[in-house]
């Protein structure tokens, strides 16, 4: 059973992050809006979409560790994650972006 735990969370993740992904979107484009580089978006975007691709190896490592942990020490990395999210969610509301 801890196996189609996992397995699912390994489904979950992804998905969650895509979310996230999107309200990184958004603040990347309302800053070069803010700093007046609409001359320059595709080179912004450019460089910012590299950190991006640094966060997803970091996900595919954590992915290929996924089956060594605990699965309390996942659940509480994920739980923390989730929180992590939820106060980005609420400073960009109050942001309004």
């Amino acid at each position: 059973i801890n196996d189609y735990i996992l397995l699912a969370i390994m489904i979950a993740v992804p998905f969650f992050l895509s979310i996230f992904s999107i309200l990184i979107e958004q603040v990347e484009n309302a800053f070069i809006t803010l700093i007046g580089g609409e001359s320059q978006r595709a080179t912004t975007l450019s460089i910012l979409n590299m950190g991006n691709n640094a966060m997803e190896i970091v996900f595919l490592l954590f992915s290929s560790l996924i089956l060594k942990v605990n699965s309390l020490v996942l659940l509480a990395s994920i739980s923390a994650l989730f929180l992590i999210f939820m106060i980005f969610s609420i400073s960009l509301k109050k942001l309004e972006l």
